[in-house]
C-alpha cells in the first residue's frame, strides 16, 4: 500500500491592513503605531507640525534643521521615522543619507529597513514592501503594490560617493563628530560632501532635511546656511535642553495647532534638572564647556571664538566683605546698556578688589535698568563698597553716566509716585574708558584671558551671581557679553597703569563700616598687621 504526502504551502503571516489608517495621514499617529515604545514627546509633535504640511499638502519643499541635545528624538523621529513615513508616504521616491561614516550610515539604514519590513508599517501602508532584489543596509529599494517604478534608499559616509542623480530627499545626520570640531579638514571633508550631495537633488525640486549637533558657527549648519541660503527659507529649530534667565523664551506650534511655550527653567523630555546639573559639572570640570554649550544648550561658536575653561579662575571662601578690607585699590566696573530703553541687553556693574597680584571678583549687579536707575544703582554701590575708581565705557549711556555724575556729585533717588526718597552722593573718581575705534569685543576679551589662566583672578566659592557670570563667560561670545565686557574692561585697565604705591590709594575712612571681621583664606590666616590700613 503506498501513501502519498501532500505538500503543504507556507503560511503566510497575515497583516491586518487598516483602512485609511490615521497613520497615512498623521505623522505623530505612524510613530505611535510602528514604534509603541516610544513616548510621543512636545519635539516630536513640533517635528510632525513642520513636516505634516509639505509631506502630505505639498506646501512647498521642506528646508528643515533640527539642532536637538542628544536622546532627545532627533535621530529616532528625526531622521529614522522620518525617513519611513517618507516611503510609505511616496514609495517611488529617492532618498539620499549623509552622515559622518559608514558606520553611521549602514546603522540608519538598517533601522530605517527594519520599519519598512515590520509588520506595524504594512499595517499603515499595506502596499508598500521592501524589494526582493535588494537586502543591503545602506542600499536598497521600495515597491509599491500595482507599480513598476520603485523607491530608493542610498546611505552613506561624507567620504563616500552618492549614486542617483534625481533624490526628491536629503538627509544629512551629524556629518562631523564632537571630535572633530576644530579639525579644519573634517570641516572640509564635510563641506565637500554637502556639496556632492546637494548635486544629486531631483531639478524639479526636493526636501532638504538636517540633523546635527552644533558646535562652532562655520559647522556643516552654518554653512549650508551660508553658501545655500538661496535653497531657502531655511526653517531652523533650536530646542536647548533647558531655557535659562540669559535665553530667549519661545512658543512653537504643535501638531493640531496646540502651543508650545518654554519659559525659564523648562526641561526637555526626558531629561530632569539633577540630569542636566550633573552632566554640566562634568564638562566643566573636564574644561569640555564647548560640549555642553554646542550639544546641550545648541549654541555654536565663533571659528576663531574664546575656548573659555572657568576652572582656570582661583577660589576664596571668605565673605566678600572680608576680602575688602584687606585691598590696596577697589575698582568699580559698569557695562550699561546702550539706550535708556533697551529691551535686549542688560548693564552689569562688577566690583574688584585688589591685592598685590591677586585681584578679586567681590561682586556683580545684573539687570535691565532704565537711565536713572542705572545712576541710581552706580552711586549705591559705589556708596556700599568704597571703590577708588569707576571705570565706565566712554560711549551711549556710560559716557552720559559718567557726564552726570562728575557735573552732580550725587543722584536722587525716587519712590514709585515720584516723590524723592534720598540723595546719594557720588565721591569717586571716574575713569573714561574709549572703546570709538578700539579692538572687537573678543579681542578685548583674548587679551585678558592670560591673567586668568595665570591664577591672578579670583572669584568666590559661592555667591548668588557665581553662576550666570561664570555661564556668561563660558559661553562668550554667543549671548549677553556685558560681564564678560566689565571683566575685560577692568583688566586690560589695570595693564596699562603702574600699580606702585604711589599709585594705590587708601580707601576712605568709613570703609569699616562695610565690612566683616578678617577672615582666612583657604585656612592661611591674615597677620592684623597685614590689614591694608596700617600700611598707609
Amino acid at each position: 500500500m503506498s501513501i502519498t504526502f501532500r505538500k503543504r504551502k507556507p503560511r503566510k503571516t497575515a497583516v491586518a491592513a487598516v483602512e485609511n489608517h490615521p497613520g497615512r495621514q498623521s505623522f505623530v499617529e505612524f510613530v505611535r503605531h510602528v514604534k509603541p515604545s516610544l513616548t510621543i514627546t512636545k519635539q516630536i509633535r513640533l517635528l510632525a507640525q513642520k513636516v505634516e504640511g509639505p509631506l502630505l499638502r505639498g506646501e512647498g519643499w521642506l528646508r528643515l534643521i533640527l539642532v536637538w541635545p542628544p536622546r532627545t528624538g532627533k535621530t529616532t523621529a528625526g531622521s529614522v521615522l522620518l525617513l519611513a513615513w517618507i516611503f510609505g508616504l511616496q514609495p517611488e521616491w529617492e532618498a539620499i543619507v549623509g552622515s559622518l561614516s559608514g558606520k553611521l550610515a549602514t546603522k540608519i539604514g538598517a533601522k530605517v529597513r527594519r520599519i519598512i519590513g515590520s509588520r506595524q508599517f504594512a499595517e499603515v501602508f499595506p502596499g508598500v514592501r521592501l524589494s526582493k532584489h535588494t537586502n543591503g543596509k545602506t542600499e536598497f529599494s521600495v515597491t509599491n503594490e500595482g507599480s513598476t517604478v520603485e523607491g530608493y534608499f542610498f546611505a552613506s559616509g561624507r567620504n563616500t560617493r552618492a549614486t542617483g542623480q534625481g533624490a526628491k530627499v536629503l538627509f544629512f545626520d551629524d556629518l562631523i563628530g564632537e571630535k572633530e570640531t576644530d579639525s579644519e579638514p573634517a570641516l572640509e571633508d564635510a563641506q565637500d560632501a554637502i556639496q556632492m550631495f546637494r548635486s544629486r537633488g531631483a531639478p524639479d525640486g526636493f526636501h532638504w532635511i538636517i540633523c546635527n549637533t552644533r558646535y562652532r558657527e562655520d559647522d556643516p549648519i552654518g554653512y549650508i546656511l551660508d553658501q545655500y541660503r538661496s535653497d531657502g527659507p531655511w526653517d531652523l529649530v533650536t530646542l536647548p535642553v533647558v531655557v535659562e534667565e540669559d535665553d530667549e523664551e519661545k512658543t512653537y506650534q504643535l501638531d493640531r495647532g496646540e502651543p508650545w511655550f518654554r519659559p525659564v527653567g523648562d526641561i526637555l523630555f526626558p531629561y530632569i534638572r539633577a540630569t542636566i546639573d550633573a552632566r554640566r559639572a562634568v564638562l566643566f570640570d573636564q574644561g569640555k564647556q564647548h560640549e555642553w554649550f554646542g550639544q546641550y544648550k545648541c549654541l555654536p561658536r565663533p571659528p576663531q571664538g574664546v575656548n573659555f575653561d572657568t576652572n582656570w579662575f582661583k577660589r576664596y571662601d571668605e565673605s566678600p566683605a572680608s576680602v575688602r578690607i584687606r585691598c590696596d585699590r577697589v575698582v568699580l566696573s559698569a557695562d550699561t546698556a546702550k539706550r535708556d530703553k533697551d529691551n535686549s541687553d542688560p548693564t552689569a556693574i562688577l566690583i574688584w578688589g585688589e591685592q598685590g597680584e591677586r585681584r578679586y571678583l567681590l561682586h556683580v549687579e545684573l539687570g535691565r535698568w532704565l537711565f536713572d536707575e542705572i545712576l541710581v544703582k552706580l552711586a549705591e554701590l559705589a556708596q556700599e563698597w568704597k571703590p577708588n575708581v569707576a571705570l565706565l565705557e566712554l560711549a551711549g549711556s556710560g559716557e552720559q553716566a559718567a557726564a552726570y555724575l562728575q557735573k552732580h556729585k550725587s543722584v536722587r533717588k525716587l519712590g514709585p509716585d515720584g516723590m524723592l526718597l534720598c540723595e546719594i552722593p557720588w565721591r569717586t573718581e571716574i575713569h573714561g574708558i574709549e572703546v570709538a575705534g578700539a579692538a572687537s569685543k573678543v579681542i578685548r576679551f583674548n587679551a585678558c584671558i592670560p591673567d586668568i589662566r595665570q591664577g591672578f583672578v579670583w572669584l568666590p566659592v559661592a555667591a548668588p551671581w557665581l553662576a550666570k557670570y561664570e555661564r556668561e563667560l563660558a559661553n562668550f561670545p554667543k549671548g549677553h557679553d556685558d560681564q564678560c565686557d566689565a571683566t575685560s574692561q577692568y583688566l586690560n585697565w589695570l595693564r596699562t597703569i603702574a600699580l606702585s604705591k604711589e599709585g594705590r590709594r587708601a580707601a576712605p575712612p568709613d570703609v569699616a563700616r562695610i565690612v566683616a571681621p578678617l577672615g582666612s583664606l583657604h585656612g592661611h590666616h591674615s597677620d592684623p598687621a597685614s590689614n591694608w590700613l596700617t600700611r598707609f
